[in-house]
């Protein structure tokens, strides 16, 4: 049995959305949606709390990420001159080996968790659609669904979907994103990657190009003129290549920027490090501060707008999915005091109306205990020197038991840091 959107008013917190900040503001979710009013006949059904000193914020969007790839810890020697190096040594490495021993919907679960426990509620798993599209209805995140795909613009690219003129010209036909890695790399063939896409007619405002981090003045100047969108993953880029896109020119240019993690085994633990990584690689490149407005926008409007989602997620209001987390209020921005938190400051997470996290303090606010019990499993999730008792959904530690049994000893992964309480 699936879980029923929950039917909740939340009074008296703050709401952040990238273009505007609410005080004392009230949340009414019902039917898996933000609305602006409860209809008085649904009044009765609608729980209302007061939730003062805390602060709403829609959740929030990974831009980049290959959910087969979930796995710990980082693979990889560089710099490399492009991806395809530090591919052969992933596939031979001890751990790809270790990873490749578990079952794909339990690598799958894997990932939900690390994106739920740093507050993502939607993700962009940049795979065939073979691979996902068995896991998307059964996923506890929102998976981007609408896409057409390629793996790069080389001749030793993977073969992730049909010809790129085929996937190009079937982005265009049904308005939906065409996501591709482009100038990953140094070599020849990467350095050529707008060129090739323009040859091809997929640079277009379908576009959505990952990493760019070969891209030229000119490259960039031609990406804004054609309004793609680019995903940045500063962590990925610098620990394979150590180097990452010239983000200053592509914002100046106006180019729609999302920010993503990249899989775990080149990337960041999740996108709560990715952002606080974003933040810091701007200032020692450009020595001055890019805005915590703006990063907030990275991993909430901007990947909306650049996967054609934005009717549906990207901020607090009536007509969209209800997707939220919640936050204790802390003096000064909003937007920093969410760049800056850790996991443990995530109390809850909802995704469509459904609690995916929650801290127990909060268990009142939502099912009653039989199905609690049913579908939640009570936790310890540990960060640094703190750790909180939450419920998570679906059996996270009985997860765990299957990989430590799968790696043949007690590992324990960074991002899935949970115990039995």
């Amino acid at each position: 049995m699936k879980l029923p959107p929950i039917n909740l008013t939340l009074k008296d917190l703050n709401t952040c959305n990238y273009d505007r900040f609410i005080l004392k503001s009230t949340i009414h979710m019902q039917e898996g949606e933000f609305v602006a009013n409860v209809a008085q006949s649904q009044s009765s059904t609608n729980k209302t709390h007061s939730l003062k000193g805390y602060t709403a914020y829609p959740g929030l969007f990974n831009a980049h990420d290959h959910l087969l790839g979930t796995y710990y810890p980082r693979v990889g020697n560089g710099p490399y001159i492009c991806w395809k190096p530090w591919d052969n040594d992933l596939k031979a490495s001890k751990i790809y080996e270790e990873r490749n021993r578990l079952p794909i919907e339990q690598i799958y679960l894997l990932s939900y968790y690390r994106h739920i426990l740093s507050g993502v509620t939607t993700v962009c798993d940049h795979i065939p659609h073979l691979i996902n599209d068995k896991q998307i209805e059964s996923a506890y995140i929102r998976i981007v669904e609408q896409y057409c795909i390629a793996h790069e613009m080389s001749s030793y690219e993977l073969i992730w979907g049909e010809d790129h003129e085929i996937e190009i010209q079937k982005a265009k036909r049904y308005n939906i994103p065409f996501v591709t890695h482009l100038e990953e790399g140094f070599d020849e063939e990467s350095m050529r990657g707008v060129e090739v896409l323009i040859e091809k007619q997929g640079l277009s405002s379908n576009a959505v190009l990952v990493h760019c981090i070969a891209c030229s003045e000119q490259d960039i100047s031609l990406i804004a003129e054609k309004k793609a969108s680019m995903v940045w993953c500063p962590n990925s880029n610098l620990f394979m290549f150590d180097k990452t896109a010239n983000i200053k020119s592509f914002l100046e240019k106006n180019v729609n920027v999302s920010l993503g993690t990249d899989s775990p085994m080149s990337g960041s633990l999740h996108l709560l490090d990715e952002m606080k990584i974003a933040s810091s690689v701007y200032k020692d490149f450009y020595n001055e501060a890019i805005p915590a407005q703006l990063i907030f926008k990275m991993v909430t409007q901007n990947p909306a707008t650049a996967f054609k989602l934005n009717r549906l997620i990207g901020k607090i209001e009536p007509g969209k999915q209800a997707d939220l987390i919640l936050l204790k209020s802390k003096k000064g921005s909003p937007y920093e005091r969410l760049i800056k938190a850790g996991i443990d400051e995530i109390e809850v997470v909802i995704r469509s109306g459904v609690p995916l996290y929650f801290h127990e303090k909060h268990k009142h606010l939502f099912y009653p205990d039989s199905l609690l019990k049913t579908h939640y499993e009570r936790v310890r999730v540990i960060h640094k020197n703190t750790s909180n008792i939450a419920y998570l959904i679906g059996k996270p530690l009985k997860l765990k038991k299957r990989i430590q049994k799968s790696a043949r000893f007690n590992k324990e992964i960074d991002f899935f840091p949970i115990e039995a309480p």
